[in-house]
């Protein structure tokens, strides 16, 4: 309930309301033309023309925090082959601060292959160091297989519809230094 001022000069109550978009769902799924007319190794991999069918949901417990579970279901082998899950902390000021866990499961088909399930644990954020800089680092680990996975170091200059960043990650099997530039912040 707020006051404003009447058209006499005295005021007048009036009711206000706000939201917090708590949740949201989003199911998604795609259809590959290419491949529902692939003729290319139809002997050991069948048409798979679906893609997984891809489960979002996204709650927002309070204005600084969101969890993300995110799992995708093959049409074909009946099962889930990959799970997130997510919890980050963000402040548009500040910065932001993530950790989660990822499940993949073994695939053997035409378009893909993961010989492999992997469990990978994932933690990284970024910090507001001035209006327009942000320092962000980024740390994945497949613990199934004993092994890390990326260790990123980014600094990045954001303009009014640009960034650009230079940044430093590290593979297994390689090292890259990036300079990029983001137009228009796709």
């Amino acid at each position: 309930m707020h006051l404003r001022r009447g058209d006499d000069g005295e005021p007048v109550p009036y009711l206000t309301t706000d939201y917090l978009d708590f949740a949201s769902v989003r199911l998604e799924q795609s259809y590959d033309r290419n491949e529902a007319q692939r003729d290319d190794m139809r002997d050991e991999y069948a048409r798979r023309p679906l893609s997984d069918l891809m489960a979002e949901v996204i709650v927002r417990p309070d204005d600084y925090v969101d969890v993300v579970l995110r799992s995708w279901w093959s049409p074909y082998i009946q099962k889930i082959t990959q799970a997130e899950t997510t919890v980050r902390v963000h402040d548009d000021e500040i910065g932001e601060a993530y950790i989660g866990f990822d499940l993949l499961s073994t695939v053997d088909e035409y378009k893909r292959y993961r010989e492999k399930a992997m469990a990978v644990g994932k933690i990284g954020g970024s910090l507001r160091l001035a209006k327009n800089v942000t320092l962000g680092a980024d740390y994945r680990r497949d613990f199934a297989g004993s092994k890390d996975l990326e260790k990123t170091v980014r600094l990045t200059f954001e303009g009014e519809c640009y960034d650009v960043y230079l940044g430093f990650s590290q593979t297994p099997g390689n090292n890259r230094i990036e300079v990029g530039f983001d137009i228009l912040k796709f």
